[in-house]
Order: C-alpha cells, then sequence, then structure tokens
C-alpha cells in the first residue's frame, strides 16, 4: 500500500508494485518441470507448487508471482506444442538431469545435461534455454553453449567409447524456431578434449584473456579465452 498525490488529493493506492523475477529463478523453475516430465494437465498445478516451494520467491508479492506463473505456463505450453518436443518425446531411451564427470590428469570434469538419449550408435546430449533469443544474438549465443555441449560430449565420450556419432540439440524455449542442433563425430570430440586441457593450463598459470563475447552465460567451465 502506497500514499500518493493526485490533483492535491491524498488516496490509498493498494495495487501492489511488480518486482522483476531474476531470469535465473523462471529457468530453474521451467527445468524442474522438464526434468519430470509433467502433463499438459498436471502443468499449472506443479508450476503452482514450484514457485510456492522456491525459497529465492519468499519475499516476492503475489503480482509478481503471478506474472512469474502466467509466463513459465505460456513457455512450457509453447515449447510442448513444439517440433523439437514432439521430435524428442518419440525417443524412449533417456535419462533427464544427469550429472556426470570425468577424471582428467589431475582434476575432474563436470557438467549436468538436461536430457541424454542413447540411441544406437548414437548419443543426442540436449540443453534447454530459457534466454530472450533474437536475430541480433542467436549466433553468439548457440555458438557459446554448442561449445557447452561438446564439452559434455567429451566427459561421455570415456563413459561411451563404443560410441562414434553425437548430436548436439540446443532448445530454446521462448522460440523453438532459433533451436539448433548439431552432429560432430568421435574424432571431433575427441579434439575438443585439447581445447579444455589447454583451458585448464591457463587457468593454473592465470593467463586470463580479455572476456570472450557470451562467455559471461555460460554454465560450465574450462573453456577457451573464457575468464573465471
Amino acid at each position: 500500500t502506497k500514499l500518493f498525490k493526485d490533483a492535491d488529493e491524498y488516496e490509498f493506492n493498494s495495487k501492489e508494485e511488480e518486482e522483476n523475477v531474476p531470469g535465473n529463478i523462471l529457468g530453474k523453475i521451467v527445468h524442474s518441470i522438464l526434468e519430470k516430465g509433467t502433463e499438459h494437465n498436471l502443468l499449472k498445478n506443479e508450476i503452482d507448487f514450484s514457485i510456492e516451494m522456491e525459497d529465492e520467491l519468499i519475499s516476492y508479492n503475489k503480482v509478481s508471482k503471478n506474472k512469474l506463473r502466467n509466463e513459465i505456463i505460456d513457455l512450457i505450453e509453447g515449447f510442448y506444442n513444439s517440433k523439437s518436443f514432439k521430435k524428442i518425446s518419440q525417443l524412449k531411451n533417456y535419462q533427464n538431469e544427469i550429472e556426470i564427470y570425468k577424471r582428467e590428469n589431475d582434476y575432474y570434469l563436470y557438467g549436468i545435461i538436461d536430457k541424454l538419449i542413447i540411441e544406437n550408435d548414437k548419443i543426442i546430449i540436449t540443453d534447454y534455454k530459457t534466454d530472450k533469443i533474437s536475430k541480433k544474438n542467436i549466433k553468439e549465443k548457440s555458438e557459446t553453449y554448442l561449445n557447452q555441449l561438446m564439452f559434455y560430449a567429451y566427459i561421455l565420450s570415456s563413459k561411451f567409447p563404443q560410441i562414434n556419432n553425437y548430436q548436439l540439440s540446443l532448445i530454446f524455449i521462448r522460440d523453438d524456431t532459433f533451436s539448433v542442433s548439431k552432429s560432430v563425430n568421435k574424432n571431433e570430440v575427441i579434439e575438443f578434449g585439447q581445447v579444455i586441457n589447454d583451458s585448464v593450463n591457463k587457468i593454473r598459470n592465470k593467463q586470463f584473456e580479455e572476456l570472450k563475447p557470451g562467455c559471461k552465460n555460460m554454465e560450465f567451465y574450462l573453456l577457451e579465452e573464457c575468464q573465471f
């Protein structure tokens, strides 16, 4: 409730002001819903529950929470009707939100894959992004995030040595028309391991380069020319 002056008269405005909810909270809830594979008819209840259980939203008012709720509903319903969702829904041998590790010399590589699909001689690494995407930033973001998926592929290469082909699937939840898929072979994945090794050496030797465009958005570590 706030007091404001209008035409020399004071009134009480009981309308709550809207607070902007950080994008990382929205992304966290969206990823949680997709990890559970929530059915469409249960979607709204699951979103309500997730919002109420999110500690970072305790201090936010109802106006902000309702706005967040509606935005998440629109995003996930839109995704459920997308080509990417229909395609991955047909694949049965998958794991959601899987943690992966790889020991590399005297350090470990680590990542979390949104959806890992193993199909015959191919591994499909799917990652969901809730970024606001446009023609202006799609090139930078896709390059950054595809490197992230190459990082994951390299970790997986030691766990599945028999696999020769990888599909890197980057899905932009806000607009599936910008989603990107790239096929790479085992040799390309192994070669990327050298990029990781060089990056580790740079970090240890404190050889930090100027922050490369797009690196600030990364959710993984040890990529070439990125400062951490």
